[in-house]
């Protein structure tokens, strides 16, 4: 027989103790529940302070979700912002206004709840936002350096400035480490905020990967031909111009050679150099941003990049040079004036050069647009169709649409990380 607890008849002493019970039960789920809930924040604030986590730091995280865009709040300290940034994988997604807070006990801790009204960015869809989603503040962006070998056989490493790698037997020129300027405050909406990084040092070819330098990978790993070859053979005349592919076909031929395509910020310092005037200040040195908007300088000059205003001015010159602004010219062309600081060729101008970086709002950036996010990856350096704007070391163009291994619009230039055969006096060096 099965008992109907609806309607089992319960004496009114069992019935307190039952209900005593219970309430017991719901209490220490509770505090289990915001016991866990101050575990995972916990967790997740250590986990941004290790990575280093973009410009966000995690305050609190919604507990409900209510009618005319409401949220209730916990926070383990008191809130002291009006305003704080809703977090979606990392990412800035939106704010929610406090409206009041008051101190709680929630479960084993203390808690401060707050009743906030959210707004959301551009694009991004109401149903993010829910129980558990994380809300922070804006830091100071901090990059911690990725360890580095500090010594070889009991002295400090000495990086040599170029090398041949060792994949594809190609010149390499070494960026050391150290800090830098990246992005501008007066280019484009999403080049900013300008501000300083930290990162490692990195080996950057010198020159774009040309047709006969793909056409080297494609036959060792019988691969398709580029479409824009219009056949398997690489167009009479066209060997020395830079290879145009898909990210796809960028990124395998970079593991092929035992490299990587640059990330954004890797790319920017290779083109711009540090950005940076040292001064000492009473017995330390602090630095006065200088950042430059082309490799060159921050004036534009005619006949030092292959783009579409290189041949203002009257003066084409000869040769190859004549070419310009009406095609790709040869990797190795217009090596001399135009070079970055560091004597890289054609990071302005002639192909579009694929990066590593989604296309995504920089670290402290309030921008949005509706192509941020895992879709579309950055080409930098504009192209030899572009303008003279289009050229600056820190505008951003976007490939990969419809998708990754369709769009081929771009050209190759490869990094990699030092090694201790790339160290001054090591025998194994290349």
């Amino acid at each position: 027989m099965v008992r109907s607890f609806t309607h089992e008849r319960v004496l009114p002493g069992c019935r307190n103790k039952k209900r005593m019970r219970a309430r017991k039960q719901v209490m220490n789920r509770r505090k289990i529940w915001y016991f866990g809930l101050f575990i995972i924040l916990a967790a997740a604030l250590i986990t941004a302070a290790e990575i280093g986590w973009a410009s966000l730091e995690i305050k609190g995280r919604i507990e409900s979700k209510r009618k005319d865009s409401l949220v209730t709040i916990l926070f383990e300290n008191e809130p002291g912002e009006a305003r704080y940034i809703l977090i979606e994988n990392g990412e800035p997604i939106g704010s929610v206004d406090i409206i009041k807070s008051g101190r709680e006990t929630c479960g084993l801790a203390q808690c401060f709840r707050a009743l906030g009204r959210y707004r959301l960015n551009e694009g991004y869809d109401d149903s993010l936002v829910r129980s558990g989603m994380t809300v922070g503040t804006e830091v100071p962006v901090k990059i911690i350096p990725t360890p580095q070998p500090e010594k070889l056989a009991g002295n400090p490493v000495v990086f040599r400035k170029e090398i041949i790698s060792a994949g594809d037997s190609r010149e390499m020129v070494l960026v050391p480490a150290g800090r830098f300027v990246f992005g501008a405050q007066d280019g484009d909406a999403d080049e900013s905020p300008e501000q300083v990084l930290d990162i490692p040092a990195f080996y950057i070819d010198r020159f774009e990967v040309s047709n006969e330098e793909y056409l080297a990978y494609s036959t060792a790993e019988k691969t398709s031909p580029p479409r824009a070859w219009g056949g398997k053979v690489i167009p009479p005349g066209e060997e020395r111009l830079p290879v145009i592919v898909t990210y796809t076909e960028a990124e395998a031929y970079a593991h092929w050679a035992g490299k990587r395509l640059p990330t954004e910020e890797e790319w920017e310092k290779a083109a711009r150099g540090q950005g940076l005037d040292p001064f000492k200040a009473g017995d330390r040195f602090e630095y006065r941003k200088k950042p430059i908007r082309f490799p060159w300088g921050n004036r534009f000059k005619p006949g030092v990049a292959n783009c579409a205003e290189s041949l203002s001015g009257g003066s084409a010159g000869d040769g190859e040079k004549a070419g310009q602004a009406r095609g790709l010219v040869p990797v190795t062309d217009l090596d001399g004036e135009g070079n970055s600081p560091y004597g890289i060729v054609n990071m302005a101008g002639n192909a579009p050069e694929w990066t590593s970086s989604w296309y995504r709002a920089y670290m402290g950036s309030r921008n949005t647009n509706r192509l941020f996010g895992t879709q579309v990856k950055v080409l930098r350096g504009g192209a030899w169709y572009s303008k003279a704007e289009e050229i600056r070391v820190t505008r951003r163009q976007v490939g990969g649409i419809p998708n990754l291994r369709e769009d081929a619009i771009g050209g190759i230039r490869c990094v990699k990380i030092p090694d201790v055969v790339d160290a001054e006096g090591s025998r194994t060096g290349r």
